[in-house]
């Protein structure tokens, strides 16, 4: 595995869930949907390890496996933060600003289609995640994510305002970045536990008794003792 991947690899995995190196490969590699089950006298939750990057087989399955259970009565709660300005309801300059810091927060990663294909080279077979629609994801499913700008709001109320530079500010957010990243902070917080602690406030919003939650593999185990904390 040459330098440029290993780093592409880090990339890969800080941008979408912070998992260690290791796993990340191994999800890379990975062909089957693995899953674990909670269930109560009130709910059935079934939670999906996710793979933003990994084999052509792995999204087939994960297809499969989620029209099986929407035919068998499961609601689909599904990761996604939000980054579009017209998703949002907001003014485009404003949602360029948050997602500049989230770049920055992220120290500057923000893959491009040049950079997937640099990893197919290394994990043979593997591919980017398909849009949802094309896995079988509908208007009555439900993006349990939250948006950039949640994401932003709750770093800063954590650790302060993220300040970007003049650097950052004129540089395109589909353009490479090579601004100084200055001082980095836990990312895991919001990426993880925020954002878990907002899946389980949409399971007890909705009165689905039957729901699938589809999220990266590093929310998994403390998702699921969050979930047995609130619903046990």
């Amino acid at each position: 595995m040459n330098k440029k991947t290993v780093i592409l690899l880090i990339c890969i995995i800080a941008l979408f869930s912070s998992c260690k190196v290791m796993r990340g490969i191994e999800a890379i590699n990975n062909e089957t949907v693995n899953t674990h089950r909670f269930k109560n006298s009130d709910k059935d939750i079934i939670l999906v390890e996710l793979a933003h990057f990994s084999q052509t087989k792995f999204y087939e399955s994960l297809k499969d496996s989620i029209v099986g259970w929407k035919n068998n009565g499961y609601r689909i709660y599904y990761e996604q933060i939000q980054s579009s300005y017209k998703d949002m309801g907001m003014d485009s300059l404003v949602v360029d600003t948050y997602l500049k810091k989230w770049r920055k927060l992220n120290g500057g990663h923000m893959l491009t289609r040049e950079d997937y294909e640099n990893l197919q080279e290394t994990f043979k077979g593997a591919v980017k995640q398909p849009e949802w629609v094309d896995l079988g994801i509908t208007d009555t499913d439900l993006n349990a994510d939250i948006t950039v700008v949640d994401f932003i709001n709750e770093a800063e109320r954590r650790y302060g305002e993220i300040e970007l530079s003049d650097c950052d500010k004129e540089t395109p957010i589909n353009e490479k970045y090579e601004c100084p990243i200055g001082k980095q902070i836990k990312f895991e917080p919001v990426a993880i536990g925020y954002r878990n602690a907002n899946i389980v406030n949409c399971i007890k919003k909705n009165n689905d008794p039957k729901i699938v939650v589809i999220y990266g593999r590093e929310h998994i185990k403390k998702l699921y003792q969050l979930i047995e904390e609130n619903f046990d």
